[in-house]
């Protein structure tokens, strides 16, 4: 079981992370590429271990998912000095979308 999780795990976050397929010729990279994937699995293992404890059983691709329809609208202003600036608006979250990322940024505060 825990091994159809991980690979589950890995094949969602090489999705996610584009990093699907690998074509290094060089050791050096091919390490890199290792490190982060095992690195976001570390990061998705704490996040569901955080929804987890808070009550949340849904799986990862679940949870991807939920926060798939989630956008957020980014506005560029140039001012009259001729500067840029970036304005974000998040639109509103359904209530699956905000317990999820509430979770996640409660664990990012720790």
């Amino acid at each position: 079981m825990t091994l159809t999780r991980v690979e589950e795990a890995f094949r969602c976050l090489k999705s996610e992370l584009g990093t699907r397929p690998i074509f290094h010729q060089i050791a050096q990279r091919t390490k890199g590429h290792l490190f982060i994937s095992i690195l976001a699995y570390h990061i998705l293992i704490n996040i569901e271990y955080k929804l987890n404890a808070s009550g949340e059983t849904r799986r990862w691709s679940t949870i991807c998912d939920t926060l798939k329809t989630h956008q957020r609208s980014t506005v560029i202003i140039t001012d009259t000095n001729q500067q840029i600036h970036h304005l974000q608006a998040p639109e509103c979250l359904d209530y699956r979308q905000d317990r999820v990322l509430h979770e996640v940024y409660a664990l990012s505060a720790v």
